[in-house]
């Protein structure tokens, strides 16, 4: 029968030019680190920025709670000309048993007063506050701290969806190229009526399958890199591609002490202990309403005025003031109530966090744990497959084996160096997903990455 009458599939040279335009603009990207990635995607987030924004206004709330510590120095002073003579009485019992009148004249009148303050006590009112802002600068640390981490695990999770779409594209490549080989050959037996019709519309099918994969995983590949990119603030199309896959190699701590370590370091829980902070101040301050008060003041005065009923230019004066609310219709009570009511709402909040975070450290340790044990496994069936479709293609080249055991073991072999790429990846990632839920993801490329195995 003549080979004529089995043409290639109609797709097989245009995904081919796809293939050309595609695979060398992936070899042509830019070559960048985790690291190097994670800069680009933290500068200029607009949440990560925000968030920095809202920290920052905690520190300088911080400030001015504790300013309230020290003294207050202010200045007055004013200038007066009277535009006109005029009389005033001063009544009986000021000066003299009786009223003295006193003429003024258009004058100029001047003073300057230096007035100081100081709070001795206020009933814990100041420290109270002070502890509010401490507890407000906490939370909005660990809120910036914990979107610097959720963004840190977004970036890596698109880095690697990139590497496993790569992978996907590179498996699939291979695999048309042996079904493009197997397609030539079964046409080759063909004419030499070695083989039938239905092994060469077997092999033509399976390569028409494969055609559409390798579409699927081309449009795969673009949507994840235009996803990653858009991450990084960059145009969709920009090529890039990780230097080292292989960057989160250290072993996986046991659980008990990445539980410890995620209570030390998840930046949700220095958040939630910050709220709580702030509520426990939040309820001293309702306190300290009902207690005294007491504030020393001091004034010094340099002027002259023909008002004065001295003669001297300068003159001060000292005192205390103790102030302290004995009735106010319950509103001292009634705000106790709602900082207690706050203040156990926070703690609750914490608890309830610090249960999810154990909850995610067991889930994120025992899914790092499955994925090696999965790619230790697929290391060892992948050899098997591969020597399966190397004993398939010998036994059809010799006339022992079928066309369609070739094809078979082609789809096994795709599938399983496929998973294995996958399964690589995937450890990495479930590694990244583990020190996220530790709450150190950002500190894990402190140090150089060992080099590949």
């Amino acid at each position: 029968m003549d080979a004529s009458a089995f043409p290639a599939c109609s797709r097989g040279r245009w995904l081919t030019l796809l293939a050309l335009i595609f695979v060398p603009a992936l070899a042509a990207s830019e070559s960048l680190s985790l690291r190097e990635i994670w800069a680009l995607g933290l500068g200029g987030n607009p949440e990560l920025v925000a968030a920095g924004r809202d920290a920052e206004a905690s520190e300088f709330g911080l400030r001015r709670a504790r300013a309230d510590y020290a003294p207050s120095l202010s200045l007055f002073s004013r200038a007066t000309r009277y535009s006109a003579p005029h009389r005033i009485r001063i009544p009986a019992g000021v000066i003299d048993q009786d009223p003295r009148d006193f003429d003024i004249g258009t004058e100029w009148a001047y003073q300057l007063t230096v007035v100081a303050t100081q709070d001795v006590s206020t009933g814990g009112a100041t420290r109270a506050r002070v502890a509010m802002a401490e507890g407000e600068l906490a939370a909005g640390r660990g809120a910036r701290d914990a979107a610097r981490e959720d963004l840190l695990l977004d970036l890596t999770r698109a880095v690697f969806e990139v590497e496993r779409a790569r992978s996907v594209v590179d498996v699939a490549l291979e695999e048309k190229r042996q079904a493009e080989g197997h397609v030539g050959k079964a046409v080759s037996f063909l004419e030499n009526h070695l083989v039938t019709r239905l092994d060469v519309l077997e092999a033509q099918g399976r390569l028409a399958d494969v055609e559409r994969k390798l579409l699927s995983s081309f449009s795969a590949a673009e949507v994840a890199r235009a996803r990653l990119n858009r991450l990084l603030g960059r145009p969709l199309e920009s090529a890039l591609t990780l230097a080292d896959a292989t960057v989160f190699d250290r072993p996986i701590p046991p659980l008990a002490e990445c539980r410890r370590t995620a209570l030390e370091r998840r930046p949700a829980l220095a958040s939630a202990r910050g709220a709580a902070v702030k509520a426990r101040g939040q309820e001293e301050v309702a306190r300290s309403q009902s207690r005294p008060r007491l504030s020393l003041f001091g004034s010094w005065t340099l002027g002259a005025d023909p008002t004065f009923l001295t003669s001297d230019t300068s003159f001060w004066n000292v005192g205390a003031t103790v102030t302290w609310s004995l009735f106010d219709a319950g509103r001292r009570r009634a705000d106790v109530g709602r900082a207690a009511a706050t203040k156990e709402s926070a703690a609750a909040r914490l608890r309830g966090a610090e249960e999810e975070v154990a909850l995610e450290v067991l889930t994120a340790h025992r899914s790092a744990e499955e994925k090696d044990g999965l790619l230790r496994s697929l290391e060892v069936s992948v050899e098997a497959v591969r020597e399966r479709l190397r004993l398939a293609r010998e036994r059809y080249a010799e006339g022992l084996g079928r066309g369609l055991d070739v094809l078979d073991a082609q789809t096994a072999w795709a599938r399983t160096e496929t998973e294995l790429r996958t399964a690589r990846l995937e450890v990495q990632l479930g590694r990244a997903r583990l020190l996220h839920a530790m709450g150190v993801l950002s500190s894990a490329l402190s140090s150089p990455p060992t080099p590949a195995r």
